[in-house]
């Protein structure tokens, strides 16, 4: 009952809540239980939020005394050390790098960049040389927060002395970059290779971070190379060019391609992340090009109408022919967008196709744009002596409901 109460005192915005939530932060009262004090904790973070006076009446000491209890409370403790803007003492903190894995990484960055210059900076480079994998990347994190305040040197020592570089090295780059100091490009490949696997993790956004740092400086051609060799990491890829493409021209991206389709094709793909920045000409170019590989043109098809670009119809048609799969509903897709201004007379003679595929998104299309055309477009075609055309114009006179000539579906030869 007493664990319930706290947690709803957390919902009223009552100064009254607070004196019975400190209580329960005392460990010398005789009430005292760990489980309530957490729901205290709990409670106090909401108030704290909408009670900002509440900070001179928590003090760093009753936080101290918390930290020394049950390891399962730290996370809140911390949390509203944050709130409070409470400067803990440099080794509490080192404390919660190295024996509690599951802390709030932000919360911990916060709190040691409050510290400023008074920060534990040659502690913390001991901990790079942890066994402990979470203590050295958590420290090198930290670190990069504290840039300002750590000799660059012992940062180089540290890459030197560990030539099988591990996770925690990126950020460690990524601090020398922000310093202004220059990284060796063999270095950069390494980390790539590395952050490459660790998609969305503070590692692989530091990561994205150096590339941004380097410019022109990073070593371009060997990154791509990595990126193409590299055939299941299309997310990272993405991200990857994202953060360089300034400096990553299409022209040098499709150069480094090597000449083989498949490279290609992850080359207009990761261009196609650019968005509104994508070379839409170039795209164009590569799918009007009748000596490309069909795999190489059909991309830049997809890329095109990914990005809400219009492509004639003839394009869709060869996809289809050729049998890529999804160029159908591509197709579908743009013609549907283009509404009014669809080549509606185009879409109708393809009702007669020779490729089932053709037929059926012509068919398609000329469904969704039924309410923009006048019924006896379609009755030429059901009159049509291409027995394929007849069915599919029949097929598609489903769409117009109650407009639909049902006499002549049903009785071609009738007037």
């Amino acid at each position: 009952m007493r664990l319930m109460a706290m947690d709803a005192l957390g919902n009223f915005v009552d100064v009254a809540a607070v004196p019975p939530l400190l209580t329960a932060l005392n460990k010398n009262h005789p009430d005292y239980q760990e489980n309530v004090t957490q729901a205290a904790l709990r409670s106090l973070i909401k108030l704290c939020k909408k009670l900002p006076m509440l900070a001179t009446w928590i003090t760093v000491e009753q936080l101290e005394q918390l930290l020394k209890g049950d390891i399962s409370n730290w996370q809140e403790i911390l949390k509203l050390a944050c709130i409070l803007h409470l400067c803990l003492p440099p080794k509490i903190l080192l404390d919660t790098l190295t024996k509690h894995l599951y802390i709030r990484l932000e919360d911990i960055l916060q709190l040691f960049t409050m510290l400023g210059p008074d920060a534990p900076i040659t502690e913390l480079l001991q901990l790079l040389n942890s066994p402990i994998s979470f203590v050295s990347k958590n420290a090198a994190i930290v670190l990069l927060q504290l840039h300002k305040y750590v000799p660059h040197q012992a940062i180089i020592d540290v890459l030197q002395l560990h030539k099988d570089a591990a996770e925690h090295f990126i950020p460690l780059v990524e601090l020398l970059l922000r310093q202004g100091h220059p990284v060796d490009s063999q270095l950069v490949l390494t980390i790539t290779n590395i952050g490459l696997y660790r998609s969305n993790t503070i590692a692989f956004k530091s990561l994205m971070r150096c590339f941004h740092l380097l410019g022109k400086q990073a070593p371009l051609a060997q990154l791509l190379g990595i990126l193409y060799d590299d055939e299941e990491q299309a997310e990272q890829r993405s991200q990857m060019l994202r953060y360089s493409y300034e400096q990553i021209t299409p022209d040098l991206l499709l150069n480094e391609a090597r000449h083989r389709s498949a490279d290609e094709v992850r080359a207009i793909q990761m261009l196609e992340m650019m968005q509104k920045d994508a070379p839409i000409n170039l795209f164009m170019h590569i799918l009007q090009d009748p000596i490309r590989d069909r795999q190489v043109r059909i991309e830049a098809l997809f890329s095109l109408t990914h990005l809400g670009i219009n492509v004639p119809l003839e394009y869709f048609v060869l996809g289809q022919v050729w049998c890529f799969y999804g160029v159908d509903d591509a197709m579908v897709e743009t013609m549907t967008r283009l509404g009014a201004q669809a080549p509606i007379a185009e879409l109708i003679a393809l009702l007669g196709h020779p490729n089932n595929w053709v037929r059926s998104s012509a068919s398609s299309s000329l469904q969704n744009l039924a309410s923009y055309m006048p019924v006896d477009l379609l009755l030429p075609a059901l009159h049509s002596s291409n027995a394929k055309m007849r069915a599919s114009a029949a097929f598609t006179m489903g769409a117009f409901s109650e407009r639909a000539p049902n006499r002549t579906i049903i009785f071609p030869g009738s007037k």
